[in-house]
């Protein structure tokens, strides 16, 4: 017989309640940001409420995973580094992040997630582990597995998980290969997202709902069940070796794109999660991800990364200026017309802007110098142009410090990202 009375707790970035009907209510929430991401906080957090979960399954119904931020959750706190060693303590939570989720996901009991605000990467991952997604209805929320716009995959079983649900082609097309954010109608519609609410309050509502409707025993991911039906061709079907031929051939279409490496692994680990038992599949991911981190042309992929949690923590400090102000040196700024996924996440203001600093012809390298300094002290991100009537360029990851002048890599990429339509 269940417990009448209330129980709570926490641990690191993650709290968590259970009321007297037995719904745990898990909240994440690290006091030391503005934004969730996966910290050691965030690691001993899970861990603690699985042990939980685990020690307590007589007590509990049912899950709710939500936040106490603006958004829900979005990626590791770390940056992309040449490789994992390199990476020093990061790349220990790997193996752990993935297995936490699959943890979750195989408690027992129905998981709900309440997407209370945007969820980008392993945000987005997290509500994959769940067994069912509740999001907000609100305009500027966005939902995206994008890692691959920095040169890697999502490696918590995000990739694995989206080909089981949504089948190989809009896996690798669309949703992890894509990179593309979407809005609430689109998630709906794709089945990303189970249903949508209006408020936060009403996500949350209506993920207790359905953990209540379903019953303690009615979890479960459906794509795990024996009449699941993976949508399109699968394995040992001849219109599945022609899909895959086709996907093959868009890739290699694609010789110039600085994430092609990224999107062949994708594909690969498709492929696994379609044709191997799932801890395969899992494995094969967290292997596909260790191999991308690992090439050389990783930092430079996942630039952009770094410098919006550059800016961020600049902006976090309180080290931000409006764009504009005559102390920055610019003159000009652009609102931004495409995002990149990311943006909302790292850069919450509204609109987004970049900073122009125009130069005269012939400034010398200590005058460039000095006026981007001026204008990236003040957390934005800077455009350098050598004079008047010059063009705003799409640089790509690899060119991008040759062609213009900005203050590292890293704000080179975020630039040409963010300035870069999107179509």
């Amino acid at each position: 017989m269940k417990r009448a009375d209330r129980a709570q707790g926490g641990c690191g970035a993650v709290r968590w309640s259970r009321d007297p009907d037995g719904i745990v209510t898990v909240v994440l929430d690290d006091p030391t940001a503005r934004t969730n991401m996966v910290t050691d906080a965030h690691v001993e957090g899970m861990r603690a409420v699985l042990d939980h979960l685990e020690s307590t399954r007589d007590d509990v119904d049912g899950v709710i995973v939500t936040s106490a931020k603006e958004s829900f959750f979005s990626g590791p706190e770390f940056e992309v580094a040449a490789s994992p060693r390199e990476s020093g303590s990061a790349y220990s939570h790997l193996v752990e992040v993935r297995d936490q989720l699959r943890r979750l996901e195989q408690s027992g009991r129905p998981v709900a997630a309440a997407l209370v605000g945007g969820a980008l990467g392993g945000g987005f991952e997290i509500a994959l582990a769940c067994h069912h997604r509740v999001g907000l209805d609100r305009g500027d929320v966005r939902w995206a597995l994008a890692e691959r716009t920095m040169g890697i995959l999502p490696a918590g079983g995000g990739t694995v998980r989206a080909t089981r649900m949504l089948g190989l082609a809009t896996a690798v097309r669309e949703t992890v290969g894509g990179g593309a954010a979407y809005d609430p109608a689109w998630a709906l519609a794709r089945g990303l997202i189970d249903e949508l609410a209006p408020t936060p309050a009403a996500v949350e509502a209506a993920a207790r709902r359905w953990v209540v409707a379903v019953g303690p025993d009615g979890g479960g991911q459906p794509w795990e069940r024996p009449d699941w039906v993976v949508p399109g061709a699968l394995p040992r079907d001849p219109a599945f070796d022609r899909e895959v031929a086709e996907l093959r051939g868009e890739l290699d279409a694609l010789a110039d794109d600085p994430t092609l490496a990224a999107r062949r692994e994708i594909l690969e680990v498709g492929l696994a999660a379609l044709s191997q038992p799932l801890a395969s599949a899992f494995a094969a991911e967290t292997a596909a991800f260790l191999r991308l981190v690992s090439l050389p042309s990783a930092p430079a992929a996942a630039a952009v990364f770094g410098a919006m949690k550059r800016i961020r923590d600049r902006v976090e400090k309180g080290a931000d200026t409006p764009a504009g102000d005559a102390r920055s040196g610019a003159s000009a700024t652009f609102e931004i017309r495409y995002p990149n996924p990311l943006v909302d996440v790292f850069l919450p203001t509204s609109p987004k802007r970049v900073v122009e600093v125009p130069l005269p012809d012939g400034a010398t390298e200590r005058e460039t110098a000095g006026a981007v300094a001026r204008a990236a002290s003040f957390g934005v991100p800077v455009l350098v142009r050598p004079g008047e009537g010059s063009t705003l360029h799409r640089v790509s990851v690899g060119e991008a410090v040759e062609v213009t002048r900005f203050v590292d890599a890293g704000e080179a990429t975020l630039a040409a990202e963010l300035l870069a339509p999107r179509g």
